[in-house]
């Protein structure tokens, strides 16, 4: 994710840089339903790929214990993802205040 996500680009001569937003009629919050749309895709997307990592983290973790032991420091990339994991459902929990607070309505939420 990144910042240029939220930007229409065209690049020619120079590159200009416009917010996905500035087109819409109706704003809450200082923002109108594209960067909502898009802002709620992103979280909800990025929430469900770490959750389903986790699984794989623990099989990746097996297998490099039995190949190199386990690790000093004691992390291991299932805790990794179980923390980020926790860190974009929390981002959502975030933004659904934030759209509760403005009345977003559920239909720029998907």
């Amino acid at each position: 994710m990144t910042f240029l996500e939220r930007f229409d680009t065209q690049m020619g001569v120079s590159l200009s840089l416009k917010p996905i937003d500035a087109d819409d009629a109706v704003r809450k919050g200082g923002r109108g339903p594209t960067w909502w749309s898009l802002r709620f895709c992103q979280v909800d997307v990025r929430a469900q790929l770490y959750e389903q990592a986790v699984g794989g983290a623990k099989r990746l973790d097996r297998a490099l214990e039995r190949t190199y032991g386990e690790a000093d420091t004691g992390e291991s990339v299932e805790d990794n993802m179980k923390r980020m994991a926790a860190f974009w459902g929390e981002e959502q929990r975030k933004l659904q205040n934030k759209a509760a607070r403005y009345a977003i309505p559920h239909d720029w939420r998907r």
